[in-house]
């Protein structure tokens, strides 16, 4: 009786090889498109960090410092306390809103600057 041919070790590897190579594609395409998803949400954080920058920022503080004066730190301190609380529920709320605000109040506006023209 004939012995069964020995699989040859070099065949086995050029298969292994494809395998991982095809299995490394797969996988690199899946890392951009997830990298492209970051990166886009990324630059919209920036622009927004950006606005703040440069139109929040000193507005922003100066009515801290005033609310801090006026109210005193320790009451401060414990309303952001309370508000860091709330906003994870109040956050779903207030978006809608704050849309539903701007469908109201920005033709008000336009027609309103088109009254002073």
């Amino acid at each position: 009786m004939k012995k069964p041919a020995a699989p040859d070790p070099l065949v086995d590897l050029a298969r292994r090889r494809a395998r991982l190579l095809a299995r490394s594609a797969r996988l690199r395409d899946a890392l951009a498109a997830d990298g492209a998803a970051l990166g886009a949400t990324a630059r919209s954080f920036e622009r927004g960090v950006g606005f703040a920058r440069t139109r929040l920022a000193r507005p922003l503080l100066v009515a801290g410092a005033v609310a801090v004066v006026a109210a005193g730190p320790r009451r401060i301190l414990g309303l952001a306390g309370r508000a860091v609380v709330l906003w994870p529920v109040l956050r779903p709320w207030l978006q809608p809103l704050a849309g539903r605000a701007l469908q109201l109040f920005v033709p008000w506006a336009v027609a309103r600057l088109a009254r002073r023209r």
